[in-house]
């Protein structure tokens, strides 16, 4: 947890971030990678924080691998499956506290998928969750694939990498991105909260590598899958994936916007 109201009041809001592949719990919602550890800002903690104050912001952890020869080797339904544990023991939408996820990258595709799974499931605390969500953030989410994954499908990286289960599935139009797409819409329609979503999509590409010398860098979730085809969408000039879902300052656009929907999710319940 990075935020947490008065112990002995009930939550305006829950806020939950979820990093995206390689990232963390931590680092990925830091405003710089670099620094000393008492100069680092958390804008979530401390500007999100400080802005809302009878909020609830936690962050949640998992597996990252990029390779299968590193560990397990989850899928995105068992990602997602997990997450909605988690979510559960934190009593998430607890006294029916609305809920705005905010995600970077693969963790976007986590959320939706777990409000799927909560859809179509019997469990209560997974269905009282899923009616009390208000809003989701995207920042860099692949919600139409990522061309790396196109790169790793090559048969020497099949072989010596082992793509891990989670970077096969980005796989550009791959049919489970567009059915979770496909779902997650209806989804969205069903609990009328279209005007709070809000996709973020990089606008400059994102170093991956040396080879003999030169460099090469690539947009990692170009902007047409990085936009999820409804709601809002906004490109973020000069920013590459990595620093997509780390605002400069609280004057920065994409957090003005993040205020914008809490408020709006605090005022409408």
């Amino acid at each position: 947890m990075l935020h947490a109201q008065h112990p002995l009041s009930v939550p305006e809001v829950d806020i939950v971030l979820i990093h995206g592949l390689r990232g963390g719990a931590l680092l990925t919602w830091r405003t710089q990678l670099d620094g000393e550890e008492g100069d680092l800002v958390l804008w979530p903690r401390d500007w999100l924080g400080a802005e809302f104050t009878n909020s609830r912001i936690l962050s949640l952890s998992y597996d990252t691998r990029l390779s299968g020869w590193t560990g397990p080797n989850r899928n995105l339904p068992e990602q997602a499956t997990r997450a909605l544990k988690a979510f559960a023991q934190a009593q998430l939408g607890q006294n029916n506290t609305p809920i705005l996820f905010c995600t970077h990258s693969y963790g976007g595709l986590i959320s939706k998928q777990a409000l799927v799974l909560a859809k179509s499931s019997d469990n209560p605390q997974w269905k009282h969750i899923l009616s009390n969500v208000r809003g989701l953030v995207f920042f860099g989410t692949p919600h139409h694939g990522s061309p790396l994954a196109n790169l790793v499908n090559h048969a020497f990286f099949q072989s010596v990498l082992k793509p891990s289960e989670c970077v096969v599935e980005l796989f550009p139009g791959a049919n489970q991105l567009e059915e979770l797409n496909y779902e997650f819409r209806r989804i969205v329609e069903r609990l009328g909260i279209e005007d709070h979503i809000y996709c973020f999509g990089e606008g400059k590409s994102t170093a991956i590598g040396t080879w003999r010398g030169r460099r090469f860098s690539s947009y990692l979730v170009p902007p047409r899958s990085a936009d999820v085809g409804f709601g809002h969408f906004q490109l973020i000039s000069g920013v590459n994936h990595i620093q997509l879902c780390k605002p400069r300052n609280p004057n920065d656009s994409r957090f003005i916007r993040i205020c914008h929907i809490v408020s709006n999710i605090t005022k409408n319940d």
